[in-house]
């Protein structure tokens, strides 16, 4: 056993030694078009769904920025108020004709709450359906948080 264990390794031994030749005889480098056809990738097809993408999400922010300038007068800050907007809660609920409902909470500031349910109003002028169906959708905020004021004057009346 051990005389069968010793030839297989020398076996192995010789294989290694004529594998180390060949790779020594084949050059460090070779050029790119002795290859031949390079298989086609689709990097090319991949950038440009991506890039289709970029721009309908920035053709719809600027819709959208179209939208709010007429509700909110400085138009430095609408692409920055409707990246504010997205980061809104809400809920989403589905209304007994079939419709869906998006309560968004209302921002803190009073200029931005009124440019924001000035937008809902122009976008329920369009009659928006949810993508892909016919199921209408209707935006408008939420109902405000109770202050701490109404709080203190249920205290008062306590």
């Amino acid at each position: 056993m051990r005389a069968a264990l010793i030839t297989q390794l020398q076996t192995l031994e010789v294989q290694i030694e004529e594998t180390k030749a060949h790779l020594r005889s084949l050059p460090a480098r070779v050029p790119l078009s002795s290859l031949g056809p390079l298989p086609l990738t689709p990097q090319l097809e991949t950038k440009l769904l991506a890039d289709a993408v970029k721009v309908a999400a920035y053709n719809a922010q600027s819709w959208l920025a179209d939208r709010l300038a007429r509700h909110y007068l400085n138009t430095n800050d609408l692409h920055d108020l409707l990246r504010s907007f997205a980061h809104l809660s809400g809920t989403l609920i589905r209304q007994a004709d079939g419709g869906l409902k998006v309560c968004l909470q209302p921002p803190d500031i009073p200029l931005q709450r009124r440019a924001l349910a000035g937008l809902c109003a122009d976008l329920n002028l369009g009659r928006p359906v949810f993508p892909g169906t016919d199921i209408p959708v209707h935006y408008e905020l939420a109902d405000d948080k109770p202050t701490a004021r109404g709080h203190d004057r249920d205290w008062a009346q306590a």
